[in-house]
């Protein structure tokens, strides 16, 4: 946990507790942040994903290759790594590392997002869609996808790639999507 403001939760395998900088999760571990708050968090390949407020994400995999010690901290594009996480509720940002090559998931209702070195945010809209990224359209609940930098392809009942600058927003029946 490189930053906890405000109200931030782990649910892991022990009794939910609350985090601050410097905490560490595990893999099937839940981070939640209340209204409010926020997390930023360093993933195994060297990713850093900030959660929005009222958001929970589930930590289902974090790969790193036996060559490296310290999460966040490689060097070179030879030493490959994967986190793979839930996007349970809400929404977050995500930052790969610069010239190299991280593998990034997040499981969606909607199908898997895949990033490489790449800057976007997803967010979770289900009747509280106060946080969603659109713009002066109406905000409708469904999953919003946006990509600063690099593509985000999304695998699932609902296959695309989205390359910088998109912003899309995808129904969560799969019934259709729609740039913004």
């Amino acid at each position: 946990v490189l930053l906890a403001s405000g109200f931030v939760t782990l649910e892991g395998k022990a009794a939910a507790r609350e985090l601050k900088a410097g905490d560490t999760f595990e893999e099937g571990d839940v981070v939640a942040t209340g209204e409010g708050s926020r997390a930023q968090l360093l993933l195994a390949d060297g990713s850093r994903i900030v959660l929005r407020a009222g958001s929970r994400v589930r930590i289902d995999q974090l790969v790193m290759p036996s060559s490296v010690r310290e999460p966040g901290r490689r060097k070179g594009a030879s030493a490959v790594a994967k986190s793979v996480t839930t996007l349970l509720q809400g929404g977050f940002s995500s930052r790969g590392p610069a010239g190299v090559e991280p593998m990034q998931e997040v499981q969606t209702p909607l199908g898997t997002l895949s990033a490489r070195s790449t800057q976007y945010t997803a967010v979770l809209c289900r009747g509280d869609c106060a946080q969603a990224p659109a713009s002066s359209e109406a905000v409708t609940d469904g999953l919003y996808i946006v990509v600063d930098e690099g593509s985000v392809t999304l695998n699932g009942g609902t296959s695309l790639t989205l390359t910088a600058p998109r912003v899309e927003w995808l129904a969560l029946d799969g019934s259709g999507s729609r740039q913004l």
